[in-house]
């Protein structure tokens, strides 16, 4: 299965989402950047594997359905720390 990388760029008030060979969004907030990337894997997957009919062979013993689900690989610690860099501090410089 490809991976699929999601870049988060600030642009304005507003984050832009780039995933390579895919296309581009933007969102309100770094949580809305994660459902942007997630739609545009999902639209390029849907795409490249249309819905299919099933036709049950004859001399088959039965059918197996898989589904594909697409979920965030990085763990918890990676997205602490890419909200934590885009998140202001208090005297409104941005973290390093």
């Amino acid at each position: 299965m490809p991976q699929f990388t999601a870049y988060v760029f600030e642009d304005g008030l507003r984050y832009r989402v780039v995933v390579d060979g895919l296309g581009t969004d933007t969102a309100l907030s770094l949580f809305g950047a994660e459902d942007v990337a997630r739609r545009l894997i999902e639209r390029h997957v849907r795409a490249a594997y249309p819905e299919r009919a099933t036709h049950p062979s004859g001399d088959s013993l039965g059918s197996m359905s898989f589904e594909l689900e697409i979920v965030r690989s990085d763990g918890r610690r990676q997205r602490r720390e890419l909200w934590l860099r885009a998140r202001p501090s208090a005297s409104g410089a941005r973290r390093p």
